[in-house]
């Protein structure tokens, strides 16, 4: 799916954002561009593996949900950065599932997520993605980004 209809559907949008909300790289730059970053209201805890759903305030149909990461990539990580990554990436999605069901969720669109910065390989994600929200009635639309 290329970028611009990505942004342009009525899909419920999804990416991976650093716990310190700092939106200046990766996908988290466009996404900080086209829509504003995430306010979570003062003194609230945001650790790996948890998430922020926001309403797309260019569109009253969809939300942006941020799953946060623990926001310390390296360019070259090690084998215990990424394994860490991939195991904040699970809680997430675990979360992610939750608020698919609790809002009737039914179209997701998100790129490779955990795949750019973080450089998880995407076999891994797409196993734990097909493990955990394969008992979800939603279509996950994945694009490259």
């Amino acid at each position: 799916m290329k970028r611009e209809i990505y942004f342009q559907s009525n899909d419920h949008l999804v990416h991976c954002l650093r716990c310190d909300l700092n939106m200046e790289e990766g996908i988290s730059a466009v996404f900080k561009e086209k829509f504003k970053a995430p306010s979570p209201p003062r003194g609230t805890y945001l650790g790996p593996g948890m998430l922020i759903d926001t309403p797309d305030p260019n569109n009253n149909k969809r939300f942006i949900i941020h799953l946060l990461t623990d926001g310390k990539y390296r360019r070259n990580p090690t084998y215990d950065e990424l394994k860490r990554a991939l195991g904040d990436l699970h809680a997430a999605l675990r979360n992610l599932k939750k608020v698919i069901i609790r809002k009737g969720i039914k179209n997701v669109s998100m790129p490779r997520i955990g795949c750019g910065l973080d450089k998880l390989a995407w076999c891994d994600v797409e196993q734990i993605l097909i493990e955990i929200l394969s008992e979800v009635d939603v279509t996950i639309s994945i694009y490259d980004f």
